[in-house]
């Protein structure tokens, strides 16, 4: 490992800067590079001490053995930036979700269909709060978008002092301040600038890259772009840019960052600076404070157990934790706030696990305590981005709050759900597993009668909702048992555990044929509605049928395995219920967003159909047909459960414009159910096209221009 050391003498144009004149070509590029690294060596010599030896690095290609390698950021003049839409993925306005107690994590999916989480300390889409984020609407619930304005940057060299203490010293600073363009209120935007570059630098693929930002909101919160960007002689300013960084909040501590070299070659860092409105206000301001050391070397974790909640007594109380990086190197551990709980000293033993003893003071108060695990560079390993573990302190035990039940027919080829009730607990560091059984022997009164079912049911930190709940599908190997659910909570210091009642036996269901109906079918045919028509359905739309009801239908756009989709599903009359996700996977599939709020699904021709639910019946077959001209484009068979995933294709001659999809098999009382979307079809996306994905908007295809020859 290594650390790429940044000389402040080269920092900014007009501040003391080397007088190598700027030229455009690569040449004199090369030439300052060579002029940045002498005059740091002179700067930081000697370095031997501070690195490691064996780092291979690269001289215009060649890679040699040496001990450290400086680098130098580029005096590129302050000013705003505006990000191409396939660099700001994380700022075109998609909906994100929100999870944990603080520090929150906010997920989303990016414009390129990639998921995608980054911690804030603010507490978005929830009540007023005191951490200083300046707004708390639904609106924050989302991503940015990229506005202009006017603002005012700098950039600035000065030590900087963190919320926890933490000072570094020669920290390059970005600030920016002014307001950006509406509308006011509403949508929440960001813009950019300042940015930095730091000079060309060699790497191996495989190698850890880490370094160290903070950043705070002033005027009003940050949002923040890292890259790492691939230099080549053709194209030295913009090279294909990796995603390192990217976060948004108030106030970020010093914070270590890591990431993989993808490829071997010549690489730099770029970092931009953003402002976030979250007030809605369009007044805007944030800093970005830089550590100038960058480190090169092994990948380093650490890896560190839950905490579960705390009683508080009348007494100071203690308990241990440890945690352990990949490099075995020591770990510092921290919390907040200091006033509820306290760490002291860490020790570390022949293993390289650091371990620690937490005081849980009496004279706190109830409330959530926070510990923060780092670790620094040690042998060839770079450190390691800093971790931590949320607990809950009380004065009440984890206990069962009741309201459990158990819902469904118990008969073959129906579905159980066992709703979990309510947990009472100071806080939700706990974990929810639900084990349906069977009983084998005895009279069903002991542990040993029993016999699991399937996997269990798991979940953390979970209140009572409608995704709550344990649920077991009933083939033919569970008809005449006895079934029961067995709950257990834990949340690492206590455990709850709760039998249900028993239910069954599992009845057998006797199927039947008839001349209209005979099921499964070797000719699948799609469902006719009463007036001797196939559903047509428009293009945001879904409809279901069973045995030729009208079932109530709910849809929602998801993304399965990075192909965006759409969830449908329902109840039938007699309580069987079901659930189907169709999507599209090709270059211009996506789930748009219509002007009524509906979810569009668009396809191409020849484009990949990715199907999968449940609700038919055991080892049914399932066919999938498309309209306007209606046709089978496939067929699967269910399994025990009634389940099926699978994929077909549009056909390549299906014409351009509106279409509707249909699923449809028999249920396990042979009844014929159908689900019907509406879709859009496309033609397929040229070869050396390339699609430019847009969140809850229609992809754009953009091609190459044709080239005419002169005669």
């Amino acid at each position: 490992m290594f650390r790429l050391f940044v000389p402040m003498l080269l920092v900014f144009k007009g501040q003391l800067h080397s007088p190598v004149k700027e030229k455009s070509t690569m040449q004199n590029r090369r030439t300052r590079l060579v002029v940045a690294a002498v005059t740091a060596v002179s700067v930081l010599a000697p370095v031997s001490a501070l690195s490691m030896s064996g780092v291979a690095t690269a001289t215009d290609g060649v890679f040699v053995d040496q001990l450290a390698k400086q680098i130098a950021f580029e005096a590129t003049a302050p000013a705003t930036v505006i990000l191409p839409p396939a660099l700001a993925t994380r700022s075109a306005g998609g909906t994100l979700t929100k999870s944990g107690t603080g520090p929150y994590t906010m997920s989303g999916t990016d414009t390129e269909g990639n998921a995608y989480s980054f911690e804030t300390d603010c507490n978005y889409g929830s009540a007023p709060q005191t951490s200083g984020c300046t707004n708390n609407k639904a609106e924050n619930l989302k991503e940015s978008d990229q506005r202009t304005g006017t603002i005012t940057t700098n950039r600035t060299i000065g030590d900087y002092t963190d919320s926890a203490a933490v000072t570094v010293a020669d920290a390059i600073e970005l600030t920016s301040g002014g307001g950006i363009d509406g509308p006011n209120p509403g949508t929440f935007g960001s813009i950019f600038g300042p940015e930095v570059y730091t000079e060309a630098f060699s790497a191996r693929a495989g190698q850890n890259i880490a370094f160290r930002y903070s950043a705070l909101g002033v005027g009003d919160e940050y949002e923040i772009y890292a890259f790492l960007v691939e230099v080549s002689t053709d194209d030295y300013a913009d090279g294909t840019h990796t995603l390192v960084a990217h976060a948004r909040g108030k106030n970020q501590r010093w914070k270590t960052i890591a990431g993989t070299i993808p490829t071997t070659g010549t690489y730099r860092f770029r970092f931009v600076n953003g402002t976030y409105d979250g007030s809605g206000g369009l007044a805007v301001g944030s800093n970005m404070y830089i550590d100038p050391v960058i480190w090169l070397g092994e990948a380093n974790a650490i890896g560190m157990d839950t905490i579960g909640d705390k009683v508080r007594g009348d007494a100071d109380q203690t308990f241990a934790i440890s945690a352990q990086p990949t490099s075995a190197g020591p770990v510092f551990f921290s919390t907040d706030p200091t006033s509820r709980c306290t760490v002291g000293a860490a020790t570390r033993d022949n293993e390289g696990r650091s371990h620690a003893q937490v005081t849980i003071k009496s004279s706190g108060t109830d409330g959530q305590c926070t510990i923060f695990a780092s670790s620094n560079e040690f042998g060839p390993y770079v450190p390691a981005p800093q971790i931590f573990r949320n607990f809950n302190i009380c004065t009440s035990n984890l206990a069962d709050g009741g309201g459990h039940s158990i819902s469904g027919t118990v008969a073959q080829g129906e579905r159980l759900e066992f709703n979990v009730g309510t947990i009472t607990s100071c806080g939700d560091n706990y974990n929810i597993a639900v084990q349906w059984q069977k009983c084998v022997s005895g009279n069903c009164t002991l542990d040993s009668h029993f016999e699991n079912v399937g996997p269990a049911f798991n979940k953390s930190g979970m209140s009572t909702d409608a995704d709550a709940k344990g649920r077991l599908s009933l083939d033919q190997s569970l008809v005449s048992f006895m079934l029961r659910a067995k709950m257990t909570v834990t949340d690492g210091d206590s455990t709850v555990t709760y039998n249900s009642p028993l239910v069954g036996p599992v009845l057998a269901v006797n199927r039947t044929t008839t001349t209209s109906v005979a099921g499964p079918v070797s000719e699948p045919k799609p469902f006719v509605l009463p007036s001797g028509d196939t559903p047509r359905v428009e293009p945001g739309k879904a409809v279901a049928y069973e045995g030729g009801v009208p079932v109530v239908l709910t849809s929602e756009p998801v993304t399965v395995g990075g192909v965006q989709s759409v969830k449908l599903g329902g109840t039938s009359a007699g309580g069987g219920k079901f659930e189907m996700t169709i999507g599209g996977d090709c270059p211009t599939c996506a789930v748009t967003q219509s002007n009524t709020g509906d979810s569009v699904l668009g396809m191409e021709q020849a484009a990949a159909v990715r199907v999968g639910g449940y609700g038919f019946g055991p080892s049914s077959q399932v066919n999938v047909f498309v309209s306007s001209t209606t046709r089978l484009i496939g067929f699967f068979k269910a399994d025990g459960d009634g389940a099926f995933l699978g994929s077909v294709k549009v056909p390549n001659d299906l014409p351009r414009g509106n279409h509707t999809i249909q699923v449809s098999g028999f249920t396990a009382d042979n009844v014929i159910r159908s689900v019907s979307v509406g879709i859009t079809v496309d033609k397929a996306t040229p070869k050396g096209c390339r699609v430019v994905k847009r969140k809850g908007k229609k992809p754009v295809t953009v091609c190459p221009k044709k080239v005419t020859k002169k005669k």
